[in-house]
């Protein structure tokens, strides 16, 4: 009889713990997903709308087509006047689910005073077109900035002007450190 008594209590006890675990969990859910839904519901600039533009399909896609869509990107960036770019393309890779496609896009700030700028800034991008995927679907596509590990994808992140200077700058600051 005893052992009815213990075994009683056991289930109690761990029937009472599983109750407040389920209201902990609950509670602390709700609160989660109420700081969650807090910070989407925050723009940390305002009304601004990271630009896209709508990317081919693998169909569709094509070395130059995926060139001419790079650029029509690079258009929605905000930059001031003065910026010239060019768009380079750099390999191919085939591999087992896709190929991927790089390509570069070298940005200088030529002026009056010196047209042949003393640095430059680069942006990689890479288009993934699948080949398991079905024809219709749409590429992926990636850029890093020079020096920088940071993945962005278009749509998802602003374009920063700063990048760009600040890239420039630090290979300026090199070539003076290093005397020839």
């Amino acid at each position: 009889m005893s052992m009815d008594i213990q075994e009683a209590a056991a289930h109690a006890i761990v029937t009472e713990a599983l109750k407040r675990a389920v209201l902990y969990l609950t509670n602390e859910k709700a609160e989660v997903l109420d700081e969650l839904l807090y910070w989407k519901n925050i723009s940390l600039e305002g009304d601004y709308v990271v630009q896209n533009v709508p990317w081919l399909t693998a169909d569709d896609f094509t070395r130059e087509k995926g060139q001419e869509k790079i650029n029509e990107f690079i258009k929605t960036w905000n930059f001031s006047d003065g910026w010239l770019y060019c768009i380079d393309f750099l390999a191919e890779e085939i591999l087992p689910y896709y190929k991927s496609y790089k390509y570069r896009v070298k940005w200088s700030r030529p002026t009056k005073q010196q047209p042949i700028p003393r640095a430059t800034a680069s942006v990689y991008l890479t288009i993934n077109v699948s080949t398991i995927k079905p024809k219709d679907t749409e590429v992926q596509v990636f850029y890093v900035f020079e020096g920088s590990k940071l993945v962005h994808r278009p749509g998802l992140s602003r374009f920063r002007e700063k990048w760009l200077h600040d890239i420039i700058d630090s290979k300026v600051l090199l070539m003076q450190e290093i005397q020839f």
